[in-house]
């Protein structure tokens, strides 16, 4: 079965942004080790329309570093690898397609009590269902 979060994290990985899943990327939870991850979080998104197969999807991409440089340029250098303005279209592997759209840029979160600061945006994802 197919699912976003991981074939986000799929492309990630080929564009050098992530190692893997469960290594420096993880789906839905941010676990307390490493200190620096990348957060990939579904919520709600819009109803269907009639007659179209395709789903609108909201995932929220959150990056956490102890070093706040370091988290502010991996949510942009991952903000600019899926929010392509003149091609929407993108192939996350080879059976999904999406149109990705940014919700806004990258903002600074918050910092943790482990003083780690989290960089985050969000995506509007026009994709098949799971």
């Amino acid at each position: 079965m197919a699912d976003l979060l991981l074939d986000i994290t799929t492309y990630l990985t080929s564009q050098g942004l992530a190692q893997g899943d469960g290594v420096d990327v993880f789906r839905d939870f941010a676990p307390d080790t490493p200190d620096d991850v990348v957060v990939l979080s579904e919520y709600g998104g819009a109803g269907t329309a009639t007659g179209v197969e395709a789903v609108e999807r909201f995932v929220q991409v959150k990056v956490r570093s102890l070093e706040p440089g370091i988290a502010k340029q991996k949510a942009w250098d991952i903000f600019n690898v899926l929010d392509v303005p003149l091609d929407r279209v993108i192939n996350l592997t080879q059976e999904r397609w999406s149109i990705i759209t940014a919700r806004q840029t990258p903002f600074k979160l918050q910092v943790d009590s482990q003083n780690r600061v989290s960089w985050a945006f969000n995506l509007w994802i026009v994709t098949y269902r799971d």
